[in-house]
Order: structure tokens, then C-alpha cells, then sequence
């Protein structure tokens, strides 16, 4: 919905390329530095614009006066679902405060990514003249068979790839 909202202001971004990256992007979530990681593997499949934006769900730097990227809408993403549903910046990193906040690497780390994401909003607010919506939403049953079926489809061909001259 935000990517239609941003298309109708004049926002050109690579639709196909956002949506890879999005069902993607924590495909190696419990390794180390994951977003490098999984931003490894997708480039040496030759999606390197793909590849570029999961690299950058983790922690972004944000241009303030710069066009808004596929990378800002990745990380923004990552930074309200919480679950199965949308919530706020202030939640979810309120949340991550108390669930994380033990050492002042970690607070500083939650700051700065919180940060970010406010940039990004401040961003679309003045793209589209309006905030986004959190209206805490739970993402239907069928969003998710469907989200999950479609990541099925490109784990099965990466899957492949990797076995690729394995025999």
C-alpha cells in the first residue's frame, strides 16, 4: 500500500526488485551480521540490486535531501512489523529497549536505527503529505500462505542454484 501511495506522488522505485528483497531479506536471520550475509548469497545469484538492499535492513544511513531508495522502504518495513502485524516506531523500539537494552552498545545500536527510521518516515510524510498508518493490523491468514508460498518459490530456486554442479 505505501509503495502504491509513493508511486501516485511521482516515487519511481523498482517495485520487483523491493519485493525480492523483502521476502529475502532475513532469509539467514540467525547468523551473524545476517543482513551481509543473506545480501552475500543473493549477489552471488547475480541480483546484486537485490543484494544491495537486504544488505542495508539492518542498520541505513539516511540522506536526508536525497531521493527516497528501495533500501529506506526495506529498512522502514523491517522496522514496523512486529509479527503479524504493523506497529508503530515508538513500539517496536520501546519494545526492543526492554528487551534489549542490557549494555549501552545495544541502546546506542536500538537509537540510531530508531533514528533512521523517523528520517524515513519524516521522508514520506513529505512525499505523500500524510504519516503512515499503524493501524495494527494483523495480516490475514491468506496474506501469509501466500507470502510464505511466493518464498518458497525463490528459496526452492536458490536452493537449486546452490547445488548447482554439486553431483
Amino acid at each position: 500500500m505505501l509503495f502504491m501511495k509513493l508511486s501516485f506522488c511521482g516515487i519511481r522505485l523498482d517495485g520487483d526488485a523491493l519485493f525480492a528483497a523483502a521476502l529475502l531479506h532475513d532469509m539467514v536471520r540467525y547468523e551473524k551480521k545476517h543482513a551481509a550475509a543473506g545480501a552475500d548469497i543473493v549477489r552471488s545469484m547475480g541480483y546484486d540490486f537485490v543484494g544491495d538492499i537486504i544488505a542495508t535492513h539492518m542498520d541505513i544511513e539516511v540522506r536526508d535531501r536525497e531521493p527516497l531508495t528501495e533500501n529506506e522502504i526495506l529498512y522502514l518495513a523491517d522496522k514496523i512489523i512486529e509479527g503479524d502485524r504493523i506497529c508503530s516506531l515508538d513500539e517496536k523500539f520501546s519494545q526492543a529497549l526492554r528487551d534489549k537494552g542490557d549494555s549501552p552498545e545495544a541502546i546506542d545500536n536500538i537509537k540510531k536505527r530508531w533514528q533512521a527510521a523517523k528520517l524515513i518516515v519524516d521522508k514520506i510524510e513529505r512525499i505523500t503529505g500524510t504519516g503512515i498508518q499503524y493501524d495494527k493490523t494483523h495480516l490475514s491468514d491468506q496474506a501469509w500462505k501466500d507470502t510464505y508460498r511466493k518464498r518458497e518459490e525463490v528459496f526452492g530456486d536458490y536452493r537449486f542454484a546452490l547445488n548447482q554442479g554439486r553431483d
